[in-house]
C-alpha cells in the first residue's frame, strides 16, 4: 500500500521568532517556567532551540504547541499537537530557550524545493586511475524555495508593514518552518529575494514570492511524531 503524503494542506511558516528563556522546571508536574514574562499564547507552534535536561522533550528539530492547561505569565506546558495532552518529560529542566515558530503565510500554492546540490572540483591527473575523472565535493548549495501566493494586500503575512513584501525591502534574514500534511518538512533561515504580481484579465491578483535559505536547512521527519 502507497504511504505518499497527498501535498494539499502544506504550510509555510515565517516571522521574528520570539525567544523565552526557561528557568529550572520540575519534571514532577510537567509544566514548564520561564524566566521572564511568558510571551506565549494557546495554539502557538514553538521550538526547543536549547535544552538543558527535559528528557521527552526534543530541541531543534521538533515542534510543539502550547496549550491552555497552566499557562500564565510565568508557566505553560507544551503538546505534539495542537490542543493534546502535555507532553511528560522524565527529567528537571535546568536551562533552556523556546522560539515562537511565527505565523503560517496565508493563501500559498505551489511549493517548489528546497533544491538541493553540491557542487564539485575535476581532480583528474596523470596518477588517475583508468584514466577516469574524479571529482571532490565542494560547496553545498540549498537553490531557492518559491511559490505563488493568492495575494491580499491587506494581509499581515503578505503586506509591506509584517509580511514577506517587508521582509523584500528589510533584506532581515528570518527564520521558515515548511510543513507537509503529515509534519514532515524543513526548518531553515533565509532571505526573501524576490516578489512579483501578476494580475490577468481573467483571473485573480496573484503574488510570486523568492526565498533563498542561508545556511543549512534541517529536515523534519515528522515534527509532531511521538
Amino acid at each position: 500500500m502507497s504511504t505518499a503524503t497527498a501535498a494539499l494542506g502544506t504550510t509555510m511558516r515565517r516571522g521574528d521568532q520570539v525567544a523565552v528563556t526557561l528557568a529550572t522546571s520540575l519534571a514532577a508536574d510537567d509544566i514548564i517556567d520561564n524566566a521572564g514574562d511568558n510571551l506565549f499564547a494557546a495554539g502557538d507552534l514553538v521550538r526547543f532551540t536549547a535544552l538543558t535536561g527535559g528528557t521527552g522533550l526534543t530541541a531543534l528539530t521538533k515542534d510543539y504547541y502550547v496549550i491552555a492547561a497552566n499557562l500564565s505569565a510565568t508557566t505553560f506546558q507544551v503538546a505534539t499537537t495542537s490542543g493534546g495532552s502535555a507532553v511528560d518529560f522524565s527529567a528537571d529542566i535546568t536551562a533552556g530557550t523556546v522560539v515562537l515558530v511565527g505565523a503560517a503565510i496565508a493563501q500559498i500554492q505551489d511549493v517548489t524545493g528546497p533544491a538541493l546540490s553540491t557542487d564539485t572540483d575535476e581532480i583528474t591527473n596523470h596518477d588517475s586511475p583508468g584514466g577516469v575523472e574524479e571529482f571532490i565535493p565542494t560547496i553545498k548549495r540549498t537553490g531557492e524555495i518559491t511559490f505563488p501566493l493568492v495575494f491580499l494586500p491587506t494581509n499581515a503575512t503578505h503586506d509591506a508593514t509584517t509580511g514577506v513584501i517587508n521582509e523584500w525591502e528589510d533584506k532581515s534574514l528570518t527564520g521558515f518552518s515548511l510543513r507537509y500534511p503529515d509534519n514532515s518538512g524543513w526548518n531553515f533561515n533565509g532571505y526573501v529575494t524576490g516578489f512579483s504580481q501578476t494580475a490577468p484579465v481573467a483571473g485573480h491578483v496573484a503574488g510570486d514570492v523568492t526565498v533563498r535559505p542561508s545556511g543549512a536547512p534541517t529536515y523534519i521527519s515528522n515534527s509532531v511524531a511521538t
